[in-house]
């Protein structure tokens, strides 16, 4: 009876611990090793939970230097064609100063989110601490919107722990067809680094902004309407002119 039951947990056993890497290294290594790559595992991207984007950028961006090394290793030493292209075709798009500082910008961006989103979806938060949750994070976008430079210099200490070139080419100058008596408006941003700055960290932080504050306008309408219910209200009534 002993031995059948022995025989029976056996594939139960191996169940438990072939569902997660870090649970072998666990039984293989230890609980230290085992921290050490529950840490550096990439996180898969879930479209319908903010806080699963944050955690595969965030992932990303902590193991870039790594998945660098990995790729380059598959590169070196893989007999497959497909696995060694593939490779080869992401290793060259992270290899790029614009990877890395849109990298390091969306983590700043999906942070406040990732925590906001996980607070509203408790039942224990009410409808006025979502309105002053969302405030917080619209505030945390508008800080961030001011501190380009830091989120340039954060990027350009990781490109250089890889070597990576913060050069940006120069492309052709494009120009819009002049028609007869019209007034030259064609007027570029011949600068890269400003114009990566408008056109891209600018439009994403301010749609950023603009689509929390439209999107829950009827949230905090709501809310301002029956601020009245509200315990902290009577106890600190609102001075009206």
């Amino acid at each position: 009876l002993c031995w059948v039951c022995l025989v029976c947990c056996c594939p139960n056993y191996i169940f438990v611990f072939s569902k997660s890497a870090p649970r072998w290294a666990s039984l293989a290594f230890g609980d230290e090793v085992a921290s050490n790559i529950r840490n550096k595992v990439l996180k898969k991207v879930c479209n319908t939970r903010w806080e699963a984007r944050h955690t595969a950028v965030y992932a990303l961006k902590v193991n870039y230097i790594q998945v660098l090394k990995s790729l380059t290793n598959i590169i070196l030493t893989s007999n497959k064609n497909d696995e060694k292209n593939t490779a080869i075709s992401l290793k060259k798009k992270m290899e790029s100063f614009e990877f890395v500082i849109l990298m390091t910008i969306w983590e700043k961006v999906l942070k406040p989110l990732s925590v906001v989103s996980k607070i509203l979806q408790s039942p224990q938060t009410s409808l006025h601490q979502a309105v002053e949750y969302l405030q917080v994070c619209i505030d945390a976008i508008q800080k961030m919107r001011n501190t380009y430079e830091e989120l340039v210099s954060s990027s350009t200490e990781l490109c250089s722990k890889w070597g990576i070139s913060i050069i940006k080419e120069n492309k052709r100058k494009k120009f819009a067809k002049r028609q007869y008596d019209s007034i030259d408006n064609d007027k570029r941003l011949y600068t890269i680094e400003e114009n990566f700055r408008i056109s891209i960290f600018l439009s994403l932080t301010d749609t950023a902004i603009f689509q929390l504050q439209e999107r829950f306008k009827g949230l905090e309408t709501v809310s301002r309407n029956f601020d009245f219910l509200q315990p902290t209200s009577k106890t600190h009534p609102k001075h009206t002119q």
